[in-house]
């Protein structure tokens, strides 16, 4: 299967919705409180607020161009997709797709021809189960997170290593930075943390940080395990960004868990989470608006991407450009739910998308107004 050629001059999207305690400083954005963990001793982070940010230069208009399509309903099994959790490209082009549906992670090369399955469903050794999160290290070994595990793989998808996490939670992303750490982003309900490091010289947990929302607080421990957690990137700095699935809260740690920075937004799209509590304990999340990832680009801008319901059928999706400090330089809004999941080495993003089936959509990327 390669890659459909699409050329589009801005991208539509229509599918249904997809489902610090040394200081504390509270900010109200959307009638939520955050804190924040392992802030250095006598240094409080820098908080970034953008509540008037159209006041200054025109605004920057993030424009998709659609590249290419993988996936097909009529293809074979390697077009067919269940539900896309994430996707990373390597420095060839190389596309790896992690498929909850199918419970399976399939590789395409840089034209989307299927190349193969990276691992396998199973408990053993280079085996999963639910694989919902992907990444690759500086020598293309790609990283497989799944139930309490991450299995890693070389470029040919032989089986080299697996660290245990021991984590309970969903992982929402993982990535690992040049010095071989991976970065899990995973709710941990016993230390109500977020984001948990894994060097790989000894494979244990090396800390944890980035509390959850609800931290200090007597939010329903059921809705806190629904709702907490959110995606992760790493800068070439090494910085990490946090976005927090609501409310809405960007993030910046140094690579030991410091940190750096957190940023706001004005907006009236973040509306809270509707739970419904069911006769005998259960719990219903009803849609809401989320943040569901961050990316960052290759000029040192980054991109936050929430997806709103707008009604029981549609969704939008918002794509907010915050220059490197976390100003906030524009906003694009799309029809439809875009699930951008990463950026390869050319600065093209890589989405999926449901539609009437699900597939992998790769855009091009350029700027209007403001500074190029």
């Amino acid at each position: 299967m390669r890659f459909h050629q699409q050329f589009a001059a801005v991208a539509s999207v229509s599918s249904r919705p997809i489902f610090f305690r040394f200081v504390v400083i509270s900010v109200c954005m959307t009638g939520l409180a955050s804190t924040w963990t392992n802030v250095i001793a006598g240094q409080e982070p820098q908080v970034v607020r953008n509540d008037d940010y159209r006041k200054g230069s025109p605004q920057v208009q993030l424009v998709l161009s659609r590249e290419g399509v993988i996936g097909s309903p009529e293809g074979d099994d390697g077009e067919l997709f269940g539900r896309i959790s994430d996707i990373v490209v390597g420095p060839h082009g190389e596309v790896y797709v992690a498929d909850l549906g199918y419970q399976r992670v399939q590789k395409y090369d840089s034209t989307g021809q299927h190349v193969g399955v990276v691992g396998g469903q199973g408990e053993g050794p280079g085996l999963y189960y639910d694989p919902c999160a992907v990444a690759l290290d500086s020598k293309a070994n790609v990283y497989v997170a799944s139930r309490g595990r991450i299995s890693i793989f070389d470029g040919h998808g032989v089986f080299v290593q697996e660290l245990r996490t021991n984590l309970s939670g969903f992982v929402r992303k993982i990535r690992v930075n040049t010095d071989n750490v991976v970065f899990v982003s995973c709710f941990d309900l016993m230390s109500q943390q977020i984001v948990h490091r894994f060097p790989l010289t000894d494979g244990t947990r090396g800390g944890s940080f980035c509390d959850s929302y609800a931290v200090d607080s007597d939010e329903d421990t059921r809705e806190e395990m629904m709702i907490a957690g959110g995606s992760i990137d790493i800068r070439n700095d090494g910085t990490i960004l946090y976005t927090q699935m609501t409310p809405y809260e960007i993030r910046l740690f140094s690579p030991e868990g410091v940190l750096l920075s957190a940023i706001y937004r004005a907006n009236d799209f973040m509306t809270p989470p509707r739970v419904e509590y069911l006769p005998g304990g259960g719990v219903t999340l009803h849609a809401y608006p989320m943040s569901v990832s961050i990316i960052v680009l290759g000029d040192g801008r980054f991109v936050n991407a929430v997806i709103r319901p707008v009604s029981a059928e549609e969704s939008e999706t918002i794509l907010d450009v915050y220059e490197g400090a976390g100003v906030l330089i524009g906003t694009t809004r799309l029809a439809g739910a875009l699930g951008l999941k990463c950026r390869d080495e050319r600065g093209r993003l890589y989405a999926s998308e449901r539609g009437d089936f699900p597939k992998v959509v790769k855009y091009k990327v350029h700027f209007e107004g403001g500074r190029k």
